[in-house]
């Protein structure tokens, strides 16, 4: 017992009576209570609702550490799809009892193209207009629809044109972009 309390922080509040547990401890009360079993699955439903954003957090790094060290799975019901991403390898999307996808998470957002942050975005578009799929963001950050191997020849074509590439980073869809589009067909 003292194992699973250390396990899920609760060691130092092994003498409090449960009524004086915040939210938060009290779900990892729950988890520490399936632990005592060596259970080889555990399910959550909606594990992060009432909690503030230090018990979320505490609560998705355990749940991470427990899955990763000890080889657990977890079965989480949940609407935050925030949290979701974060913690899970796998997921299920079911809507009024049917099945809509299911897979890795890796395999739901793939890459739907790059953002740049240029020091000119108005050139930046111009230059690359008509060559790329490409739209202005921001001032500075524009979306451009290319694959991984066009990279370099987009920034020494923006280097030519004197635009400065302060930053590139990968575009994926959010999950909760996903099952907006998913909900809503």
């Amino acid at each position: 017992m003292e194992e699973v309390l250390q396990t899920v922080g609760l060691m130092g509040t092994a003498d409090q009576k449960v009524k004086t547990y915040s939210l938060g401890m009290k779900q990892r009360l729950g988890i520490a209570q399936a632990l005592l079993g060596n259970q080889k699955v555990v399910i959550l439903d909606e594990p992060a609702n009432g909690l503030d954003p230090m018990g979320i957090r505490e609560l998705r790094e355990l749940i991470i550490r427990l899955r990763d060290q000890k080889g657990l799975t977890f079965f989480i019901s949940s609407h935050l799809l925030d949290e979701l991403e974060q913690m899970c390898n796998r997921l299920v999307v079911v809507r009024k009892g049917r099945l809509v996808w299911q897979g890795r998470m890796e395999d739901l957002s793939g890459n739907d193209g790059w953002v740049y942050t240029v020091s000119k975005a108005d050139q930046a578009l111009a230059v690359l207009s008509g060559k790329v799929a490409v739209k202005q963001l921001s001032p500075n950050r524009l979306e451009v629809q290319v694959g991984e191997n066009k990279i370099d020849e987009i920034n020494r074509l923006l280097m030519q044109h004197n635009v400065r590439v302060l930053g590139i980073e990968k575009k994926q869809k959010k999950l909760e972009d996903l099952f907006i589009e998913w909900v809503s067909s």
